[in-house]
């Protein structure tokens, strides 16, 4: 390794340069200031430099701050040799930093340990750099394989959907798409799509709906569960003016007759209010309609499609749900298997929605990384595609970067509510809300620090991540 000594004290300076020269066998350049020594270091760029602090002009902070400004890999490690009373600048030093300090009189005990701790640190590094090349290799051969399955795949778009891709990725999702498309064809079919929450109920209704084309016909959304149950007959049907208490004069029009000539999807059905029940059970089967309060039935021209994560088999058996109106929506029958039960469309879909989501967000993701996919893979998925799409979302917009890392996802049942052993006498309480991820990285980082007496680059090496990025984790300015 290649070491730069300065030392403006000629008897320290020879005594430190035969120590390292003729003991160590290390190429030493030996200076007596700090402006000849950056001159220099520009020129040669040493692996170590060891610096007097109080030093003429240029002193050791200056020159300190002056390396880390070009040394943009922190390939340089800077010793620097301060005076008894001067722990303050020796902190200073630190943060600013430098790997180390050591007291006067240098101890060339101590100068050993210190350097080979720097050439443990150096070859830590060449082997992070051999085992980062290979896992970019890894994940490059990984991203080509999810590539090819993306190309193999049928993709449908909507602009409907707010320009959001939609990914087909399996034989099961496949014939689900093929099943949309007869749908569509016969709009007196009453549609009932089954599945979890978040497997992508409202997005099958719409291919029913469109068969994946732009058209202008209208798509009515109601959430069954989200209605007040005294409203729902209003919102529904429309009414009259003055039908009844707190009216509007005008009167209203109902959620089915702004669907006329388009779709009404019903989501949750299972929710309906059971009185309202047989009143939607005549419009399915006469296809007209009373606004409340009407004396005029309405013909309809609406395609009715349903949705529930309930099994409404089961709530019919419970007297909760009319088996008549259940044999009446249930003539087209869709069920989307849950995510858990579709890995191998985990991969291919997480990579799509990594890119849509980076766009979006004007981040730079581009892959996934091999660790990231397989963490992915095992996961249950509760909330299917749906939770898959926000921890992506959640990764992007709290990180940076081109290859979206495992450690960087955020999943249910692998967060730990202790990140340091029991014998630490360190834990996290978890909140049942939001958690950000950087509020628990500083946590970890300040505790840290505080069992290193502040010293940054003992924090830094105990973590394994550079200086700088301690002092971010630290929010240090």
């Amino acid at each position: 390794m290649k070491i730069l000594l300065i030392d403006d004290d000629d008897y320290s300076r020879r005594a430190i340069n035969n120590f390292l020269t003729d003991a160590m066998g290390y190429q030493v350049d030996s200076l007596d200031n700090c402006m000849e020594g950056f001159k220099l270091y520009q020129n040669k760029r040493h692996e170590i430099i060891i610096s007097d602090i109080r030093m003429p002009g240029m002193n050791g902070i200056d020159l300190l701050k002056a390396i880390k400004a070009i040394d943009s890999d922190n390939r340089t490690q800077v010793v620097l040799i301060t005076g008894f009373g001067e722990l303050e600048t020796s902190i200073e030093a630190l943060r600013h930093g430098a790997f180390d300090y050591m007291l006067k009189p240098v101890n060339i005990n101590e100068l050993d340990i210190v350097i080979k701790k720097i050439e443990g640190l150096k070859k830590l590094e060449q082997e992070n750099e051999r085992l980062n090349k290979r896992f970019t290799d890894e994940v490059n051969k990984t991203t080509a394989s999810i590539k090819k399955k993306l190309e193999q795949m049928e993709l449908v778009y909507s602009d409907l959907l707010e320009n959001k891709k939609i990914g087909i990725f399996s034989n099961q999702m496949q014939e689900i798409v093929e099943l949309t498309k007869v749908f569509h064809q016969h709009r007196d079919i009453n549609v009932l799509i089954h599945g979890e929450t978040g497997t992508g109920k409202e997005i099958i209704a719409r291919l029913i709906h469109n068969a994946g084309k732009k058209i202008a016909l209208p798509f009515v959304s109601v959430n069954c569960s989200a209605i007040s149950s005294t409203l729902f007959e209003s919102e529904l049907f429309g009414y009259e003016k003055g039908s009844f208490t707190g009216a509007l004069q005008s009167g209203s029009i109902g959620k089915i007759e702004l669907a006329q000539g388009g779709t009404i999807f019903f989501d949750e059905i299972g929710d309906l209010p059971f009185d309202m029940q047989p009143k939607l059970l005549r419009v399915l089967q006469e296809k007209e309609m009373y606004k409340v309060g009407g004396k005029t039935p309405i013909k309809l021209d609406v395609r009715f499609i349903f949705a529930s994560n309930a099994n409404l088999e089961d709530l019919s058996n419970q007297g909760k749900f009319r088996s008549d109106l259940l044999y009446r929506i249930n003539t087209g029958k869709i069920f989307i298997p849950p995510l858990r039960e579709r890995k191998t469309e985990i991969a291919p879909l997480s990579l799509m929605l990594l890119q849509e989501i980076s766009k979006n967000r004007n981040k730079s993701y581009k892959e996934i990384s091999k660790e990231a996919i397989l963490k992915l893979e095992a996961y249950e998925w509760p909330g299917n595609v749906r939770e898959l799409r926000s921890v992506i979302e959640r990764a992007v917009i709290l990180n940076d970067g081109l290859v979206l890392d495992a450690d960087l996802l955020f999943l249910k049942n692998q967060q730990s509510e202790q990140i340091f052993p029991k014998a630490n006498n360190f834990s996290i309480l978890m909140p049942d809300g939001i958690y950000p991820l950087d509020d628990i990285e500083y946590e970890i980082a300040q505790y840290v620090l505080k069992r290193f007496d502040g010293n940054i680059s003992q924090a830094a090496r105990y973590l394994n991540v550079s200086w700088r990025r301690l002092k971010r984790l630290a929010k240090m300015t």
